[in-house]
């Protein structure tokens, strides 16, 4: 929905350099870049949306295993919307050109999220490779 089309809305109040470097980033850019989710929050908090496209927005990059960010929330803590758009958005992360890799195939994107498995809610995993098998 709604969500998953602005959910990197944060991204522009960071420098561009940071978002399109092409090399690995350091420590200090990788924190400005994982603001982006409570930049984005902060950006949509007045309008006139549901709680539901702020929640999305805001946890989008929460791990299942309370390794994401920005709160290190887990589980059923991360809200349903959250959990689905961070599958998606990984997985459109996966078979995109980056500045620094090529795009993988949506095989080598399956076997990889699989890889980090407790990362994900593994239902709403499951689920979306079986609604995508390989048609994208």
């Amino acid at each position: 929905g709604f969500a998953a089309r602005i959910h990197d809305i944060g991204k522009i109040a960071i420098n561009d350099f940071i978002v399109t470097k092409p090399g690995r980033s350091t420590a200090a850019e990788y924190g400005m870049v994982q603001q982006h989710t409570t930049l984005g929050s902060d950006l949509i908090k007045n309008l006139a949306l549901d709680p539901v496209i702020h929640l999305a927005i805001l946890h989008h990059h929460e791990n299942f295993d309370g390794t994401g960010y920005p709160h290190k929330i887990k589980g059923g803590q991360i809200p349903f919307e959250a959990r689905v758009l961070r599958i998606s958005d990984t997985y459109d992360a996966l078979i995109t050109d980056r500045v620094y890799r090529p795009a993988f195939t949506h095989e080598e994107a399956r076997r990889l999220m699989y890889e980090e498995e407790q990362k994900f809610d593994s239902d709403f995993l499951k689920v979306f490779f079986k609604m995508n098998p390989a048609r994208i």
